[in-house]
């Protein structure tokens, strides 16, 4: 969420001060949210990939914003054929089938659905307030992720997650605010 931080900073202005401590709660839930259990060293040559996916989001979050004004459906149905060509030209570069198993279809069907919903609803958000905090809340999806996990499959919440989730709920306070 950071490049949307800063491209709205820079083309519109900069946030309140309760909306900058909102955005470090959530930097910090975020944080605290992937943790998991384990302590695992990170060397900086593995960070390449992991930085990639977040300047791809960032600029994927901005450009979707800067898309249409007055267009919601057509940038989302846009990014969608994007993303689609772009698995199908990965599966022949690799040789792999494309076509999921037939019992997948389904849930592929509901995941697309829900995926394109969540998009509609950043993009209408962004529109109707601040890209910059409609990217960060949408950043707080591993707090979501981790109370499914607790509620449906029973997981331990670890005390990280438990503060992550806590300091989440503080971050959506602020940026309300």
């Amino acid at each position: 969420a950071s490049i949307p931080v800063l491209v709205t900073s820079l083309t519109e202005s900069l946030p309140k001060t309760l909306t900058l401590l909102g955005f470090g709660l959530a930097l910090s839930a975020v944080w605290l949210l992937s943790s998991g259990e384990a302590t695992v060293s990170t060397r900086l040559k593995d960070l390449g990939l992991p930085l990639y996916a977040g300047v791809a989001f960032g600029l994927f979050f901005v450009l979707l914003h800067r898309a249409s004004d007055s267009a919601t459906l057509w940038p989302v149905v846009a990014a969608r054929i994007g993303s689609v060509s772009g698995l199908l030209a990965y599966a022949r570069l690799r040789r792999q089938s494309w076509l999921p198993p037939r019992a997948l279809w389904t849930w592929l069907a509901l995941i697309g659905l829900v995926d394109s919903a969540g998009t509609v609803c950043y993009l209408v958000s962004a529109r109707l307030g601040r890209m910059d905090v409609a990217a960060v809340v949408g950043s707080l999806y591993p707090g979501a992720t981790v109370l499914l996990a607790w509620v449906f499959l029973k997981e331990k919440l670890s005390r990280a997650q438990t503060l992550g989730i806590l300091l989440a709920l503080g971050a959506i306070l602020l940026l309300t605010l």
